[in-house]
């Protein structure tokens, strides 16, 4: 029994147990390091979760536009309303309002930054193909006329940064009506059935439902 040493002896010998003595400066560093690359694997992943959020969100946000889309027609003889300019009041964010209960929140799409509640910096645009180009009401449509509304695009998501966003076309950017590609390089689209589908850049520039609305 003489032989035998105590516990703290035996853990006090060479500077005594790890849990007195702490860490050391290396020791430190070594776990900083493992941190950071562990922060940097999970950095992306934490990224695209929350892109993935605010894509369900911006989709959301077209789908309550459809629905105020189909009040509004319901209102209005069934007559799509046109794009709006200064000439031709009011624009179709406006004329949508209404039927949101001025909720203008639902025209924001959480991954553009530049958001306004105005033509210049919309999150979303109007298909400019609807009206032929231009907003005349002479030339407005009504949705019964829509040959295919399940394949024709009526409203997505605009580039969000340049002057006259509040209208989309086919280009891409850095066109002023550019389509917004912020969701994995590829836009939110709100169909005249009230569907909306995700698409990539590349689809939707060779895609036929931007035109022919009659046809």
């Amino acid at each position: 029994m003489e032989n035998m040493k105590s516990w703290d002896e035996m853990t006090n010998k060479e500077g005594g147990d790890r849990s007195a003595r702490g860490f050391t400066l290396t020791e430190l560093l070594v776990v900083m390091v493992i941190v950071s690359m562990l922060a940097a694997m999970l950095l992306p992943a934490v990224k695209a979760v929350r892109e993935q959020g605010r894509s369900a969100a911006c989709v959301n946000n077209l789908r309550q536009m459809g629905n105020a889309f189909f009040m509004y027609l319901q209102d209005n003889d069934e007559t799509v309303m046109g794009r709006g300019d200064n000439a031709h009041p009011p624009f179709w964010f406006n004329a949508l309002k209404p039927c949101l209960n001025n909720n203008t929140n639902v025209f924001r799409c959480l991954s553009n930054p530049n958001h306004q509640f105005n033509f210049s910096c919309l999150s979303y645009g109007y298909n400019i193909y609807i009206q032929g180009n231009s907003a005349d009401v002479t030339l407005f449509i009504r949705h019964s006329s829509i040959s295919k509304p399940a394949a024709k695009y009526f409203l997505m998501d605009s580039d969000g940064d340049k002057s006259v966003d509040y209208l989309v076309s086919s280009a891409l950017p850095p066109n002023i009506e550019s389509v917004g590609t912020r969701h994995k390089n590829g836009a939110n689209v709100l169909f005249f059935d009230g569907h909306v589908n995700w698409f990539s850049a590349a689809d939707l520039v060779v895609s036929d439902g931007w035109k022919d609305m009659t046809k």
